[in-house]
């Protein structure tokens, strides 16, 4: 089963501004007060199952500049990227909004009684979902990450060589993995013994 994770990001730009909002550039005295603008466009994060997101004739390494921008940009409404947008399972839908940032320097912060930093943020709406699929894919994949770390741990061991080559370093590979897990269990339930004894010799 493939499992695509994606992040989106239409535009994400800031800028300084005025005590009025509207954009500028500020040097020397100025920077006594820094504002500053945020604007968010179509974030979004999706996780889909068994899909294959993009359709594409050419070969990966041929596109141009142009073909990338169809495939990818969300611009226009009836563009290929705007009707693959749609078919994605959204655990958060795209989301847009704009945030104002103002900082004071500390001495005047404090002659002014005013906050050092204040940030107020706007958000349309914001909407979390988790379907039943999303859910068990979330599952499956971190079975899949414990999987991976654990059979990282061993990695340095495990042989080169196909099995069907060389069978003996593979029977060495599980030997050595597996006396070596049940050493750490022994060791555990041992420390856990000592442990409930030492509790019991207390009370």
């Amino acid at each position: 089963m493939k499992i695509l994770r994606g992040l989106m990001l239409g535009r994400l730009s800031a800028f300084t501004v005025d005590d009025a909002g509207k954009e500028t550039f500020v040097t020397g005295g100025a920077l006594d007060r820094i504002q500053k603008s945020v604007e968010l466009e179509r974030l979004a994060f999706y996780l889909d199952s068994d899909i294959c997101p993009w359709s594409i004739e050419k070969q990966w390494e041929d596109l141009l500049p142009s073909d990338w921008s169809q495939i990818f940009e969300l611009a226009g409404n009836h563009s290929y990227s705007e009707k693959v947008a749609e078919n994605h399972c959204y655990v958060l839908q795209p989301v847009t909004g704009n945030a104002r940032y103002t900082k004071l320097r500390t001495e005047k912060s404090r002659n002014m009684g005013q906050p050092l930093q204040k940030a107020i943020i706007n958000l349309e709406d914001v909407t979390l979902c988790l379907s039943e699929d999303g859910y068990k894919d979330i599952l499956r994949l971190a079975d899949n990450f414990a999987a991976f770390n654990k059979r990282l741990k061993y990695a340095h061991y495990r042989p080169h060589a196909p099995i069907s080559v060389d069978p003996r370093s593979w029977w060495k590979y599980a030997y050595t993995v597996v006396t070596d897990e049940s050493e750490k269990a022994r060791y555990w339930r041992l420390s856990a013994t000592k442990h409930v004894h030492g509790c019991i010799l207390i009370m």
